[in-house]
């Protein structure tokens, strides 16, 4: 089930192409206000990927460390100009003292991955264990019922020389997804599946209670699309 283990790799920023650094910044600058965040507080960005929201977080002036387990994202990450702090780690056993940060993130879906509750419980309660007192939480979720009312089963797409091939499902709980990446010529070149766990919005913030945060915003979007579910709390 750890299948993100293999999905985040090289070739996953090429598919994703679309989750630039511009769309980050857009989220980003709607995000800032609700954590309350001010210039040189010290920010956890977590699951950052690519770090395209640490790296608009750094330009904020916030000191900012992102964390992922993808060594391939990762090292994307440290190639590109920018101030952030990448460290590689899980989630679920964070290598950072209690309280070392004054807030964080969590973008685009980065969350509901593991096989159970209990996976995603452990992440809440190391992002709670992690974040000073009175700090902010930032979850950035899909929309489970916009996901599933929009669901397109198969699809193609042809650019640069590639084709990538997506192949969709909805099984109760989780919304899976296998991708195919081959040249044109029809050469295999990338493939892997996704499978995300889809809460509903009481579920999570259920979640976040047991971890020891209050929901303080619930909204639909940060700036880029209407179909997400971004909650923000704070660490009691």
């Amino acid at each position: 089930m750890d299948w993100w283990k293999s999905a985040f790799n090289a070739w996953y920023p090429v598919v994703y192409a679309k989750r630039d650094d511009a769309s980050a910044s857009i989220e980003v600058d709607c995000a800032l206000p609700l954590l309350g965040l001010k210039s040189h507080q010290r920010i956890l960005d977590l699951a950052c990927g690519g770090g395209r929201h640490a790296r608009a977080l750094s330009r904020f002036g916030c000191a900012v460390v992102g964390c992922d387990q993808s060594r391939d994202l990762l090292q994307s990450a440290i190639a590109k100009a920018g101030g952030p702090l990448y460290v590689a780690a899980d989630q679920r056993a964070l290598p950072f003292a209690d309280a070392s940060f004054d807030a964080v993130t969590c973008f685009f879906t980065s969350f509901g991955y593991g096989p159970d509750d209990a996976h995603d419980r452990r992440i809440l309660d190391e992002t709670a264990r992690v974040v000073r007192r009175s700090g902010g939480f930032l979850l950035d979720l899909p929309n489970k019922g916009r996901v599933i009312e929009g669901l397109v089963a198969e699809s193609e797409e042809r650019r640069d020389g590639i084709v990538i091939r997506s192949r969709r499902k909805w099984t109760g709980s989780r919304v899976e997804k296998d991708v195919v990446v081959s040249s044109s010529a029809g050469e295999p070149l990338a493939a892997w599946r996704e499978s995300v766990h889809l809460y509903e919005e009481k579920e999570v913030i259920d979640m976040l209670d047991r971890a020891g945060f209050e929901i303080v915003d619930s909204r639909n979007s940060l700036g880029t699309s209407d179909d997400r579910l971004v909650l923000t709390s704070r660490r009691r």
